[in-house]
């Protein structure tokens, strides 16, 4: 009889009690944590929508998760807000919203508040906004609402949420629909605050309670993979890089024989500390090393696969995180492309979303919006000037036209526009001589005396235009 044969069928019902446990506990609304879907998903053909409270667990927890998330936020953040009128196309110098913005409540900054919607839009896949103030007038602060604390109540007639519910507090705060000029916002019962709820989108909202659907779901498995090979090589650098060992005897041995075995074997063989010592075992008592296949072994392939998945999904160029992609050359078109598939689209929804909820509350407003000016981003302007060069060589922009893009100011005679060819200006006669006559009056010596008369002129302008 094997040494730990009882023990081993045992265990083994032990196991299974747990992972029922677990598969029990897991096909419940709110899954807990992130080894109740490692233990109980694992192969599982289909599952349900993860909650905000699992997405955020894997948010924290897998590295790659967090930086490919942490690339988009931070440089989000980093983007100057700008109000733009668009029915002048201008943008404003100053506006009451992003004062707002720039101190949104008493323990917060801008960058603190816009990072938490950031990280709350790309991970759980929604954004909730609570603004404080009478909510027909401009609102007196912002904070951002966990996506796991709302509890939402739907229409039964309509499908769309009829309330929100912030839990868990004491005093839970209940925001209740108004239908306001055509659009559903929801305001507490004394009207004293506000909560807006912006959401990616999502094919099945329904069965889904209304909630948006987060990328994360979409590399579920890939996260899945991550998370128990890196529990599996933990454990098996905790037992000194070694795997299992089975332990078997002809002999058949008492409960407490095994389990004083069982405390030697932990004290003086297992573990990191104990890697590499020599064991004895007396009488038939065998020891059977469980082998570790190729396969098993091949973690960091089968690491960088997943995470290489995961920056795809976040549309991060793998030549700003892959040491197989990245050289000095592409590093910049990387940047640039991380800013084009990434950066600017969440940064263009997050503040239409913010447009949607403050600006309404602000008199004469209707045109406003809030958003961001393109050329005053850093990491675009190796574009921008390529853009400049490749226009002023095709001599459809002018000097003046050029150093303005770039944020010099003009110069005096660079409204010309140069052909490339032989530098011949482009445009009338007419204007081009008046232009020539206007340069030469200006033109003067050291004690402010004209160089050319009158007559000088006209036989300059007579020399070069044949009149």
């Amino acid at each position: 009889m094997g040494l730990f044969g009882k023990s081993k069928k045992e265990h083994i019902v032990k196991l299974q009690k747990q992972v029922d446990y677990l598969e029990k506990k897991t096909c419940s609304a709110e899954r807990q944590s992130i080894v109740d879907y490692i233990l109980a998903g694992v192969g599982a053909a289909e599952f349900e929508t993860i909650s905000a409270t699992q997405a955020i667990s894997f948010y924290k927890n897998i590295s790659a998760l967090r930086h490919a998330v942490g690339m988009i936020t931070e440089n989000l953040a980093t983007i100057e807000l700008k109000v733009k009128d668009t029915s002048k196309d201008i943008f404003l110098e100053k506006h009451p919203v992003l004062d707002l913005l720039g101190k949104p409540n008493v323990v917060e900054t801008y960058y603190a508040l816009i990072s938490k919607l950031t990280i709350s839009y790309l991970v759980t896949g929604d954004m909730y906004v609570n603004s404080t103030g009478q909510v027909l007038r401009p609102p007196l602060e912002l904070y951002s609402i966990p996506s796991s604390s709302i509890k939402i109540k739907l229409n039964v007639k309509d499908g769309f949420p009829e309330s929100y519910q912030v839990q868990p507090t004491n005093t839970p705060s209940i925001f209740y629909r108004n239908d306001v000029k055509g659009l559903f916002r929801y305001y507490t019962k004394d009207g004293s605050s506000e909560l807006y709820h912006a959401r990616y989108a999502n094919p099945d909202e329904s069965s889904d309670g209304f909630k948006g659907l987060s990328k994360v779901q979409s590399v579920f498995f890939e996260l899945e993979q991550h998370s128990i090979g890196n529990i599996y090589n933990t454990s098996l650098l905790k037992r000194g890089g070694r795997p299992s060992v089975i332990y078997s005897s002809a002999l058949s041995l008492s409960q407490d024989q095994r389990d004083t075995f069982l405390e030697y074997i932990k004290e003086f063989h297992a573990g990191e500390r104990n890697a590499g010592e020599d064991l004895l075992l007396e009488g038939d008592m065998k020891a059977d090393v469980v082998s570790i296949t190729n396969k098993d072994m091949d973690f960091a392939n089968l690491r960088q696969v997943v995470t290489d998945t995961i920056y795809r999904v976040y549309n991060i160029p793998l030549a700003l995180v892959s040491k197989d992609t990245m050289t000095y050359n592409n590093l910049e078109v990387a940047r640039m492309e991380l800013y084009d598939q990434a950066v600017l689209p969440a940064a263009t929804r997050i503040f239409e979303e913010l447009t949607q909820l403050l600006m309404p509350r602000y008199p004469n407003s209707e045109n406003l919006i809030i958003t961001y000016d393109e050329s005053q981003i850093n990491a675009l302007e190796p574009r921008r000037n390529d853009e400049i060069a490749k226009k002023a060589e095709l001599g459809v922009l002018s000097i003046n036209e050029q150093r303005a893009l770039i944020g010099y100011d003009s110069i005096e005679g660079g409204d010309i526009i140069y052909g490339s060819a032989a530098e011949i200006p482009i445009g009338s006669v007419s204007e081009e001589k008046k232009h020539f006559v206007n340069i030469l009056k200006k033109q003067i010596d050291d004690k402010g005396v004209r160089l050319h008369s009158d007559d000088d002129i006209s036989k300059l302008v007579k020399k070069h235009y044949g009149e």
